[in-house]
This record gives structure tokens, sequence and C-alpha cells, in this order.
């Protein structure tokens, strides 16, 4: 553990009280992506299927419980609860990751381990396929925000922090590099293609948030 971490790790569970706060503060969730989360509940799951398997840590297992729990009140709140999910346009979320994200992401996962020779356990396949899926895993959020071209600000600051946070964990790896010599690429990898996915949404939610708009909007 290091200080890079933790701010990562700090950032992605603010992410989710902001995100659960606003919704039920606004008792709407009409700029939210269910896909997007079902993509990340599936992302923790795959990840954190060591929770079954052995101890860690106090601080790994309870934030590891709290991803996958978070992640799943969300998806009730937008899909089930009423009235929240009233808000909820299925013809906004529309974004196709059935056909698109998942049979690439698999692809992905077998291409990788069949250029590498080294002996994985299942779970690792599993673990593995998480990584990928999640540098992905905002795409149908994304496709919400530039369809619309405008985003309330609390939103956009959910979507930033998920950017962000991916950063502080880059800087995380690039430290242990220098200092352990040590570097799971898949991970570097991964978490280059998120940045990046990212990166003209962060560029327009900055300039947003300098003028302190209270939305904030996309060029057409």
């Amino acid at each position: 553990m290091n200080l890079f971490q933790l701010v990562a790790d700090v950032l992605h569970l603010s992410s989710f009280f902001i995100i659960i706060n606003q919704i039920l503060k606004t008792k709407s969730v009409q700029e939210l992506s269910y896909r997007t989360q079902e993509i990340y509940l599936v992302v923790f799951c795959f990840r954190y299927m060591d929770l079954f398997l052995y101890y860690i840590s106090l601080y790994n297992t309870i934030f590891k419980i709290l991803f996958i729990s978070a992640t799943a009140v969300i998806i009730y709140l937008i899909k089930f609860k009423k009235p929240y999910s009233l808000g909820y346009d299925p013809n906004l979320d529309r974004f196709n990751h059935y056909m698109f994200i998942y049979p690439l992401i698999i692809i992905v996962t077998v291409m990788f381990h069949i250029t590498d020779r080294t002996p994985y356990l299942w779970y690792e396949y599993m673990w593995s396929f998480s990584i990928w899926l999640e540098a992905v895993a905002i795409v149908p959020q994304l496709y919400i925000v530039y369809k619309k071209r405008e985003v309330e600000i609390i939103t956009g600051s959910y979507m930033a922090i998920l950017g962000s946070y991916k950063i502080f964990y880059i800087m995380s790896w690039i430290y242990q590099l220098v200092n352990n010599h040590t570097l799971i690429w898949i991970k570097f990898i991964a978490g280059i293609i998120q940045i990046l996915i990212y990166s003209q949404f962060l560029y327009f939610y900055f300039i947003s948030a300098k003028i302190s708009a209270n939305t904030m909007k996309l060029p057409v």
C-alpha cells in the first residue's frame, strides 16, 4: 500500500456515495446508465472471487464488499426502486454492451493468455477478464452523455472521479515499478486504455467546473 493507491481507493469509493446521494436527493436517474452499472457489477464479482478463497487484509476485504454492495444498490435504484426508477430512460441507454463489449473483452482476454505461456488458475482468467472489462465499462454512460450533449455537473463529477482514480492507480503502479521493480502489465495497459477513453470527457468536465457551471455542455 502506498499513498497513490490509498487516494485511488478513496476516490473510487467516494464515486459510489456521490451518485447514490444524487439519486436519493433528486429522485432521478435520468442521466445514468444501467448498462454501465451492470458491467461494473460483473467486473467486481469476477475480480473479487478471491473473497471466498483467501484472506488478504481487513482493509482489502471491506473495500471489496463495499464496491460490490454499492454497485448493486445503484442498479437497484436505477432499475427497480420507485420513484427513482421511473426516470430511467431505456431509449437513451441503448449502447448494446452485449454485442460490442462482452465479446470483445472475451476475445482480448483469450488472446492475452494464448500469447502468455504462464499457467493460470481458473479464477485468474476471471480476474484478467475483469481488468479489460473495467477499461470500457464507462462506454454506455459516455454514450448517454455524448448523445444528450449536456449533463448535470454532479453526474459529471461522478464520471470524472471514475476517470481520475485510475490516474492515481497508474501512479501507484509506476511507484511500485521504481521501488520494487514489479509491474503487472495487464493492469497498466488496461488502465491507460481507460484513461484514454475518459480523456475528452475529463477535458470538458474541468472546463465546465472551472467556470462554476451547474451543467456540463459538450460541443456539437
